[in-house]
This record gives structure tokens, C-alpha cells and sequence, in this order.
């Protein structure tokens, strides 16, 4: 296994602790997150095994300017992923299943994100602390971008976790999303004006680290 080594953030502040490390991946390690999106996706029966054990849906998106791959590194082994993607010409993943919602979302004028690719080591999953620091950090990263509506396709059985969490709301749903087998969808809607107070207060604070990260730099 290659070494996992802290770097320097090129988007935002990375989320850390003892044990746990939330970066930005480098391309070479693209790879690693296909892997775990794969073994995740099979495990769930929501995609077939493939022959390389790489789970690649939207390869394009990866490399644009506008999405950001953030991965979750535990005892140096990458157990978590999410993407975001930040409105442009290009669109959104989520445009396959959800496009007319999208388009609403755009024709408010909202500067909309989109994060897609949620993953989590099975055996990880436990208290929810990976995605619960993933969301964090790319909702984070994104809201100090200047955006300020972020678009989530998730599985229903996690509707009222986001609810609770962000103060999100479902926009519509799919009986199964583009590229998956059996995997039933929703969209779900966040503001940043209709979230809850503490988190609000937290991604202003993460936002003033980052404006100090980048009068250091």
C-alpha cells in the first residue's frame, strides 16, 4: 500500500484529527477511489462486480476545474470519499437523473454545488463519524467559495439524517439513479440562509480560517 501523506490544501483547510484525515486527493489516487467506490456499490447490490474493481461513472467530471474529490484517510488507508461540483457550462452528475430540478435550482439564480460519490468503508460506517466530517469539509469548502445552495442525491433511507443535519429538503426522487442497479434516489436541497445556526456558525468560522490560510500562504 502507498503511503498517505499530508498535503498542503489547494482548496480548503483539511479536516483533521488524531486519527482521521479529510484532504483533497491528487490524481493518483483516483484510482483508489474508484476501488472503494466499487467494493461499496457491490456490497450494497446496487452495481455488478467488475473484472479491475473500478467503479468509474462520470470519468469527465473528475478532471474539470469546478469538482473537487475529497477523501477520508484512517491508519493510512483512503475509507471514504465525496465530490463536489460547482455549477458550470458543464452541468452537474446529478443532471441525469434530476435535470428539471437542477434547472429550477438555476433559473432562482443560486450559485448550486452538487455532491455526489458519498462512499464509506463498510467495516467504517459505524457512528457516522467519516461522512459526517466529509459533508462538513466539502459543504465547508464549497459554502467559502461563495456558493450557496448544495444539491445531494442520496438513498431514501438517509432523507432524515440530512434533514436533521442541514436542514435539507427533498426536491424529488428516482425509483433507481443513471449507472446503478436497483438504487432508488432522491434529491435533496440545502441552503446555506435556511441552515441551522450552529452549522451556519461553523462554516463561517471555517471560512475565516481560510481567508488566515490564504494571508499566510
Amino acid at each position: 500500500m502507498k503511503t498517505l501523506t499530508k498535503q498542503t490544501p489547494t482548496v480548503f483547510i483539511p479536516y483533521q484529527n488524531d486519527s482521521l484525515l479529510i484532504r483533497v486527493a491528487d490524481k493518483t489516487e483516483f484510482d483508489d477511489v474508484y476501488r472503494l467506490a466499487h467494493d461499496c456499490y457491490v456490497a450494497k447490490g446496487y452495481a455488478l462486480p467488475r473484472p479491475n474493481y473500478l467503479l468509474i461513472h462520470y470519468p469527465h467530471f473528475d478532471y474539470l476545474e469546478e469538482t473537487t474529490i475529497w477523501i477520508a484517510i484512517f491508519k493510512n488507508e483512503i475509507v471514504g470519499s465525496i465530490s463536489v461540483t460547482r455549477d458550470s457550462k458543464y452541468g452537474f452528475t446529478i443532471d441525469e437523473d434530476f435535470k428539471a430540478e437542477c434547472d429550477l435550482v438555476r433559473a432562482e439564480g443560486r450559485k448550486a454545488g452538487a455532491a455526489w460519490r458519498l462512499v464509506v468503508k463498510p467495516a467504517c460506517r459505524d457512528g457516522g463519524t467519516i461522512v459526517k466530517s466529509l459533508i462538513e469539509t466539502a459543504i465547508g469548502a464549497f459554502l467559502s467559495q461563495g456558493g450557496d445552495t448544495f444539491l445531494l442525491e442520496v438513498n431514501p433511507a438517509h432523507e432524515r439524517v440530512y434533514e436533521r443535519m442541514l436542514n435539507m429538503k427533498v426536491l424529488s426522487r428516482q425509483r433507481s439513479a443513471a449507472g446503478l442497479k436497483e438504487a432508488p434516489a432522491i434529491l435533496m436541497c440545502g441552503m446555506f440562509e435556511t441552515m441551522p445556526p450552529r452549522w451556519k456558525a461553523k462554516f463561517r468560522y471555517m471560512s475565516r480560517l481560510k481567508q488566515s490560510f490564504k494571508m499566510a500562504s
